[in-house]
């Protein structure tokens, strides 16, 4: 699990990629381009729950019953959330668990790469703190119609030392996936810090 401290920000812009530019690649760039966001746990494959990637912080909200912050978490989330019904799965007095999803872009060797992602959003409430999770975070394939779930970066690398890659595809790959990591650490960072800005902002009142 990534517990978050400093926000993480980066930019990225993928450069357009034509059907034949593809179909010049070079067989390597090919090969590259597969492991690189192939799922390596497409198999039926089961995982505990130290094995799957997610983020995790703990908040103060002073002066905040656990009611209110789950308030505030809702008014955000129907502003953050093109329809709120169809991405809410949970709402309580003290929690409110959400289903997203969202594209992240990749470059391979100048060549652009969109993933689709899916993920569990939960907020849970006590007075004056709340906490925020991402998990279940699956990578999505509408060519197989079905996810793949998203391991952290330790049991990644297993998976590509257990296919036995030459060292250059090996290297490249395991960059790949690091570059990976790292995009969607820079979307989950932006969304906490979205959300507690959210909850820690009061409420205009009426001059009256």
């Amino acid at each position: 699990m990534v517990v978050f401290n400093q926000p993480v920000l980066l930019i990225f812009t993928p450069k357009p990629t034509t059907h034949l530019a593809i179909a010049t690649m070079k067989p390597y760039l090919l090969l590259l381009l597969f492991v690189s966001v192939y799922p390596f746990n497409i198999s039926a494959q089961t995982y505990s729950p130290d094995q799957l990637l997610s983020y995790q912080q703990v908040e103060s909200a002073d002066s905040l019953t656990a009611t209110q912050i789950i308030e505030r978490a809702k008014t955000w989330a129907i502003k953050y959330y093109t329809n709120y019904q169809s991405v809410v799965q949970d709402e309580t007095t003290d929690r409110l668990v959400l289903n997203g999803n969202f594209k992240i872009g990749l470059e391979i060797k100048g060549y652009p790469a969109i993933v689709p992602v899916a993920y569990q959003l939960t907020i849970e409430a006590k007075d004056s703190r709340y906490r925020i999770t991402i998990e279940n975070l699956q990578r999505i394939n509408n060519v197989l119609n079905t996810r793949f779930p998203f391991t952290n970066r330790e049991t990644t690398l297993q998976q590509i030392e257990a296919y036995q890659f030459k060292d250059k595809i090996k290297k490249e790959a395991i960059a790949n996936k690091d570059q990976e990591f790292t995009v969607l650490q820079s979307h989950f960072a932006q969304l906490f810090t979205s959300i507690k800005e959210a909850i820690s902002k009061n409420p205009k009142k009426d001059d009256w």
